[in-house]
């Protein structure tokens, strides 16, 4: 049986820069705030990054799936404009993996959150999902 413990250590950290393209701003969902970053690309990066941190690890079977997002936009950053990232690691309770994430440009933080994913099979995962649609269907 895996243990996430084995696999992964609380304090694990991942670093990554981004220059803020136009895919990344509010323009996606608001045109007169095109040349800002949005809060979904910030929640999106610190999304990717857990599971790049960790789904590498994992045997073959189990992956990560996420169960919470809290990010906090608290500075804007302009298109063109590179964005650091860091993601840590901060607790595993049984197969939950918690963690914090900050994002900051050269003028000092543009946002932070939290983050939990689960590592679930992914069988049983595809398996529950068609039972729900099959379920669904059938209503």
């Amino acid at each position: 049986m895996f243990d996430p413990k084995d696999a992964f250590a609380v304090g694990m950290t991942e670093e990554f820069m981004k220059v803020v393209e136009s895919a990344d701003t509010v323009g996606n969902f608001s045109p007169e705030l095109n040349q800002f970053l949005s809060t979904s690309a910030c929640s999106n990066t610190m999304i990717r990054m857990a599971i790049d941190m960790l789904d590498r690890f994992l045997p073959e079977g189990l992956i990560t799936v996420g169960r919470k997002v809290e990010i906090v936009h608290t500075a804007p950053s302009l298109l063109g404009v590179p964005v650091h990232y860091r993601i840590v690691l901060t607790g595993i309770d049984g197969n939950h993996l918690h963690f914090t994430f900050v994002g900051w440009d050269g003028l000092g933080e543009v946002c932070h959150g939290r983050h939990e994913r689960v590592i679930v099979n992914r069988d049983a995962l595809v398996r529950k999902a068609q039972e729900r649609a099959g379920a669904l269907a059938e209503a």
